[in-house]
């Protein structure tokens, strides 16, 4: 008879929760489907981990290195769950950078007095990257071949304006060494995915231009 008394008890007390339930004091725990603002969240995470300041190697014939900041307190969804932040180089110019993710690459533009520097990579540590550097002629949207690339968060901040004649000569610099590889080497075959990713960088940096000089 005790065993009867309990089971009655255990199954009114179930039976409360469910009723419980309707009333909404009570529910179980639940496995939320992923929805497409995750997909957004997401990309904003990934877009935001480029924040802070970098510094790009490279080498064409010689060594290089661009170093550049970006600030997370700009970022802007500029295409549907895609996400652009933007800073400047050591030389004030507009350095843009995104994560893209058909492509699941990040991409980053700094501008130039000849050319502009174009990098397209992922994260090999939260504090590496490793891809291919470009130079990207604005003036007929031309683009060199890859050239190989690493890279590293810096503690250095972008906080003086350094002489643009140095950019401007190390800029001739690097053109120059390009010309003077073979003709497979400097000519480059890119994907169509960064060749968009292209345009709306430029476009993110023709709004920045503008923004600037009506300030």
């Amino acid at each position: 008879m005790k065993r009867l008394i309990v089971l009655i008890c255990v199954l009114g007390g179930l039976l409360s929760s469910g009723l419980a339930l309707g009333a909404g004091e009570f529910s179980w725990p639940m496995l939320v489907a992923p929805t497409a603002g995750s997909d957004q969240v997401q990309n904003r995470i990934k877009t935001e981990s480029l924040d802070g300041c970098w510094a790009f190697n490279y080498k064409i014939a010689s060594y290089w290195t661009t170093s550049f900041c970006l600030d997370k307190s700009t970022i802007e969804e500029y295409e549907p769950d895609v996400f652009s932040i933007d800073g400047f180089d050591e030389y004030r110019n507009i350095a843009v950078g995104s994560y893209y993710p058909e492509g699941g690459l990040y991409f980053v533009m700094v501008t130039g007095p000849l050319f502009w520097d174009f990098f397209t990579f992922d994260f090999t540590s939260p504090t590496t990257v490793s891809g291919c550097y470009y130079i990207f002629d604005p003036a007929d949207d031309s683009l060199s071949n890859c050239f190989d690339m690493t890279g590293n968060r810096t503690s250095k901040t972008v906080t003086e304006k350094s002489a643009p004649t140095d950019r401007a000569h190390s800029n001739f610099l690097k053109q120059n060494e390009i010309n003077e590889l073979p003709g497979d080497k400097a000519k480059s075959i890119v994907d169509k995915n960064v060749l968009n990713r292209i345009s709306a960088l430029k476009a993110s940096i023709d709004k920045i231009s503008s923004s600037a000089d009506t300030r």
